[in-house]
């Protein structure tokens, strides 16, 4: 299924509907829907323009795939950690160090050596790479602040409900602007898999939110480097 806007378009929507009727069977599972109602228009402030770096960071991450290679990819990812630690200090939620400063330079100048030996470089991976970089590491920091660091404080579920159906919007317009009868003939074929796909995003989704609200979006980055290591060792040994 290569249509990278399609399949971003389906997560979304599946996870907006899975939220939706968890809400409706169990509201008690919401405890700040009630704060997230009455601030409303201080909410959207933070959320629409999350939901829009999260259908960047989807769209242009998967569409790098038929571009470059997993594992390079990958690598690239790990520049996350300085990414977001530099945008941290930046606006008040890490404190700067030369110690943190050092470390990273170790993990950034490991990217650079790993990306310099690609094999069969893609600029236009690559570009869409960073670019979903950037947007990732501005929409996880959106999201640590109005889960921890406002006074909106949204629990997880809540969070997610809101952020889902904004994120769609945008890639249900870009999927209808750029619409090919093909990518309909491709969902009947392998639906089921989709789903099972779409479903797994809604888990990854409340995932990255408990992340983020219980640690911080440095963090999240730090950990997922030990996942990006799984990922690259298993393409390796599978491709």
């Amino acid at each position: 299924f290569p249509y990278a806007k399609a399949m971003t378009a389906i997560h979304m929507s599946v996870t907006s509907a899975m939220s939706l009727l968890l809400y409706t069977i169990a509201p008690k599972l919401y405890p700040t829907m009630g704060k997230a109602k009455e601030n409303w228009q201080t909410l959207l402030k933070y959320i629409l323009p999350l939901g829009v770096l999260f259908a960047i960071a989807l769209y242009c991450s998967n569409r790098a795939y038929l571009y470059s290679s997993v594992a390079f990819l990958q690598f690239c990812k790990e520049g996350n950690v300085a990414l977001v630690f530099a945008i941290s200090c930046f606006i008040g939620l890490q404190t700067f160090s030369w110690r943190k400063v050092s470390i990273l330079a170790v993990v950034i100048s490991g990217c650079s050596i790993c990306a310099d030996g690609e094999i069969n470089f893609a600029w236009m991976g690559f570009i869409l790479q960073i670019t979903s970089q950037f947007a990732e590491c501005s929409k996880n920091i959106i999201g640590e602040v109005v889960m921890s660091g406002t006074d909106l404080k949204l629990d997880v579920l809540t969070f997610v409900l809101f952020q889902a159906p904004c994120s769609l919007v945008p890639l249900l317009i870009s999927v209808a602007v750029t619409w090919q009868p093909a990518i309909w003939v491709a969902f009947q074929a392998h639906w089921p898999l989709l789903l099972l796909n779409a479903l797994n995003a809604f888990a990854l989704n409340l995932l990255i939110a408990t992340t983020l609200k219980r640690l911080s979006a440095v963090a999240f980055v730090i950990i997922g480097i030990l996942k990006d290591s799984v990922i690259v060792a298993a393409s390796s040994f599978i491709f």
